[in-house]
Order: C-alpha cells, then structure tokens, then sequence
C-alpha cells in the first residue's frame, strides 16, 4: 500500500484534531515542566559524565 503526500497529511492532520481537544491545558503545563526538567537533568548528567571521563582517561 502505498500513501501519497496528501494521504499522509490527512493522516496526521485527523490525529491531531482528533487528539488535541481532548488534552487539557493542565496536563500540557505538567508535561512542558517535566519535559524541561528533563532535559535539564540529562543536560547537567552529560556534562559530570564528560568530565568524568576526562579525568578518569587523563593518563
């Protein structure tokens, strides 16, 4: 089977219409927060571990 650009975008566009209203706008706060605080803790992990790495492999 095979789908055309516009075929695709209707997909897409469907789920989207079809998911949005149904989110509520605390749920997407939460979700923005612990997207950001999860990237700030995999941010900060990265770096320790880079360091990490500099000092342990120094020799």
């Amino acid at each position: 089977m095979s789908f055309t650009f516009n075929d695709k975008i209707s997909m897409v566009g469907g789920t989207v219409f079809a998911v949005v209203p149904n989110i509520r706008p605390d749920d997407l706060i939460v979700t923005v927060i612990m997207a950001f605080v999860g990237a700030i803790a995999s941010f900060i992990a990265s770096m320790l571990l880079k360091c990490l790495a500099k000092k342990l492999f120094k020799r």
